[in-house]
Order: structure tokens, then sequence, then C-alpha cells
């Protein structure tokens, strides 16, 4: 084999390595951590509707250990407080795949049971721009969601006491005087 050759196998061969490496990483790396809340979905059109009008939403927050939780939170402090009482958060794994696809699976209740029977590995398309995030699944539906920036609900703001009015006059300025 001549000198040209070899360069040109040795260069397409890095070529195409390049362009495999590249086709296989995810477009959501870096991008997907963090709380995110469902804003619209096609297949919970009425549910979602409900939730925001009683100041509840359905949240997905994803971790950088690889963790899914989906659940059900309020910005009402106490709202979120029996929230965490009586609903407690579903937890399963998620791995990127190439381009858009993120692998979702091992969802599990806090007890330890399967909490979607038959669904092992979901394939969804995740899209984010920004803050907004799209869910493609392969039945067709479709989910928006928002990027929440604070993940619990503050404390109102304390009001404050209330204080005595300031003296405006000096004590001897009060006292009556004699002429």
């Amino acid at each position: 084999m001549t000198v040209p050759r070899m360069r040109f196998l040795v260069l397409s061969l890095f070529a195409l390595s390049a362009l495999t490496l590249t086709s296989c990483s995810s477009n959501n790396d870096g991008k997907i951590v963090g709380r995110w809340k469902i804003v619209e979905s096609s297949n919970m059109t009425e549910e979602v509707e409900t939730l925001n009008k009683a100041k509840i939403y359905k949240y997905f927050e994803f971790t950088a250990d690889g963790k899914v939780t989906t659940g059900a939170a309020s910005d009402d402090f106490q709202l979120f407080n029996k929230l965490a009482e009586g609903l407690k958060p579903v937890v399963g794994k998620y791995s990127l795949g190439s381009g858009n696809t993120v692998t979702l699976s091992d969802f599990t209740k806090p007890d330890g049971t399967v909490a979607v029977e038959g669904v092992n590995k979901a394939k969804p398309e995740i899209i984010i721009v920004g803050d907004s995030m799209t869910i493609r699944d392969r039945d067709g539906s479709v989910q928006k969601l928002v990027r929440i920036p604070n993940t619990k609900p503050t404390l109102p703001e304390p009001k404050p006491l209330l204080t005595p009015p300031t003296l405006t006059k000096k004590v001897d300025d009060t006292l009556p005087q004699t002429p």
C-alpha cells in the first residue's frame, strides 16, 4: 500500500469515527437537569386545567445522577404541605440517548412497588429550548413543560411587627406651661 493510500485510509477512518461519535450524542446533555412543570398535555387536558385552578401542578424533576421524579406540587405553601403529606412522588431512572431520545425506566412508588404496570422502558423524544421542554411520546401524545427556577415554595414575607408611634415632641413640651 502506498503512503497516499494509507493516509487516505487513516483519514477516512478518523472521519467516520468522528461522525459516529457526534451522531450518538444527546441534544439534552447539560439541559435536562432541573424541575419542570407540566403546563399543557394532549392526553390530560382536563386534568391539567383542574389542577391549575386548584393551584396544583404536576412536574418532572431530573437530577444529574440519572434519577427522575414525577409528582404534584403547589406554589401555595400551605397547600404544598398538605400535598407532601398525602401524595408521594414516583421515582425512576433516565438516560440520555442519541439526539432527543431519553429513556425513562424503573418507576417505583415510595413503598418500592412498581408505579406503572407494563411500562418498563419508555423512550420519548424530549426537546429542550431554553426553559421550555416538549415531550413527545411514541403514542403521539405531547406534553409541554417549563423549567421551575425555585424547586420549593417560599414562605410568605413576614408582616412587620407593630411599632409604637415615635414621639415627635419632647416630654417637657407635653407638660402644661405655667405663666
